[in-house]
């Protein structure tokens, strides 16, 4: 069963909900990342959001990261899998200031719809790396 097969048939939220879910995740990809402004848009309780994303970590349709979240120019910096990984205190690697990580991060949740296919997470990445790189060259 794949994440939109599970949408459909479980019984956490509602239906009207898990559509708008669907509906929502049409626009991702495997290994893409679901950010928290888009899980408000769910309207979810707290009990239903605890619920769903237990179960879709259990599951393997998502897992936590922790995206650092400079609280001087905003950006968002490295990522983490681990909430003991995000260190204490260090730099923005883009505006150079200085701030406590751990009190600067956000959750978030990389998405695996496990469709039948294989996905090859070096290629997919590699492809990614050589956009951004010709986006810098452009720039």
């Amino acid at each position: 069963m794949n994440l939109i097969e599970f949408l459909k048939k479980q019984s956490i939220i509602p239906e009207m909900k898990a559509e708008k879910f669907i509906k929502i995740l049409e626009s991702y990809s495997e290994n893409d990342i679901l950010y928290p402004d888009v899980i408000k848009e769910l309207d979810l309780t707290v009990t239903e959001y605890e619920r769903l994303f237990g179960e879709m970590e259990k599951r393997d349709y998502v897992s936590k990261i922790y995206i650092i979240k400079c609280p001087y120019c905003n950006e968002l910096g490295n990522t983490y899998v681990d909430e003991d990984d995000v260190p204490f205190i260090d730099h923005c690697r883009f505006c150079e200031a200085e701030f406590n990580h751990q009190e600067n991060y956000m959750e978030a949740y990389r998405l695996y719809f496990n469709y039948a296919e294989e996905v090859d997470v070096i290629e997919e990445l590699n492809s990614k790396i050589l956009y951004n790189q010709d986006r810098i060259m452009e720039i």
